[in-house]
């Protein structure tokens, strides 16, 4: 299964975190860890089990001038299966005058249902308008 898309936080600031749950889980079944690079170093970010899987970083509404959406592809493996968890692998990138940043990563839901629905949203700030998302590989 994959998703595809780009969205934009509500909030005004750079840099919010963009997160992943799934089929509405609301235990710490997710973790995840990725890399990311910037205009001048390096970084990484580990997260412990919590109740998302952290894919990247988007961009706020301070950036109106010029609407940046960053992108993402987030390819769920073994979404169908009732048997084991769910392994998660991601790569993101946005574009800001101020904020270029590049990331990869991967994450586990740590549950043997299938998954069902999958829900995206930010650390602070509402989808904006202009987001996209496409779903790929789906069968039901």
């Amino acid at each position: 299964l994959q998703v595809r898309g780009n969205m934009r936080s509500g909030n005004a600031t750079a840099g919010i975190d963009m997160y992943l749950a799934v089929n509405g889980d609301t235990g710490a079944n997710s973790c995840s860890q990725k890399m990311y690079f910037n205009a001048t170093n390096g970084q990484g970010l580990t997260t412990n089990l919590d109740v998302y899987i952290n894919f990247g970083e988007t961009t706020g509404t301070s950036y109106n001038d010029f609407p940046f959406f960053p992108t993402f592809v987030i390819d769920l493996h073994d979404y169908a299966a009732a048997d084991k968890g769910k392994t998660v692998q991601y790569q993101w990138g946005k574009s800001v005058w101020s904020s270029e940043s590049l990331g990869i990563g991967g994450g586990y839901w740590n549950d043997t249902t299938a998954i069902s629905s999958l829900k995206f949203y930010f650390a602070s700030g509402e989808i904006q308008r202009g987001s996209v998302f496409s779903l790929y590989g789906f069968n039901e």
